[in-house]
């Protein structure tokens, strides 16, 4: 029998409508999802754990999607840093930490990052995906945010990135930022081998 396989490097994909994400238990994101990425990488022999979910935007662009379920140990400090973080003193029986990760079509930048507390049936909250549609059509407009400070700049301004990770000036340089008087972003990636 002749082997009907796609060619190495294909990927199938989930493409959603970000406006029809709405309604969507976060349960079905974290469980729907990974089922058919896993049938997916076997489908297309893909390898690699780049995206097969996208969603769209109104000016028709795409943007690799990722949306994780944190669920740590209450005593463990990654528990008590992510508390910290998003400022409540602990997460209830059947309520979860999550994270939602948004990419360029080719998840070589990073649009969008926040985190969120809530129920495994309920859907991601309104005003999150509000944010994230005005974080990717912003970007189709050709504007981006710094992924250190949050600060609204032109894509073609950017001064440098770290990974998937886009930094203005003032945080690419340590003006400003979680790098702030350390050499910034760029001495982090100075000393980065991409190994």
């Amino acid at each position: 029998m002749k082997d009907i396989s796609p060619p190495p490097g294909t990927r199938a994909a989930v493409i959603m409508n970000l406006r029809s994400m709405k309604k969507i238990p976060c349960f079905w994101y974290v469980s729907q999802l990974e089922q058919m990425r896993i049938a997916l990488k076997v489908i297309t022999r893909y390898e690699l754990d780049h995206s097969h979910y996208f969603v769209s935007n109104s000016y028709g662009e795409h943007f690799a999607f990722f949306i994780h379920r944190s669920d740590p140990k209450i005593e463990s400090p990654m528990y008590k840093q992510m508390c910290k973080e998003m400022n409540c003193k602990y997460i209830a029986a059947g309520i979860f930490h999550f994270s939602i990760n948004l990419f360029n079509h080719t998840g070589q930048r990073s649009v969008f990052v926040t985190k969120f507390v809530g129920k495994i049936q309920d859907p991601i909250p309104e005003k999150i995906l509000d944010e994230m549609l005005k974080a990717c059509d912003l970007y189709s407009c050709g504007q981006i945010y710094c992924s250190d400070c949050g600060k609204e700049t032109k894509k073609s301004n950017l001064a440098g990135s770290y990974f998937a990770g886009q930094y203005c000036k003032e945080c690419w340089i340590g003006v400003t930022g979680k790098q702030k008087d350390q050499g910034g972003w760029k001495k982090i990636e100075e000393k980065e081998t991409y190994n």
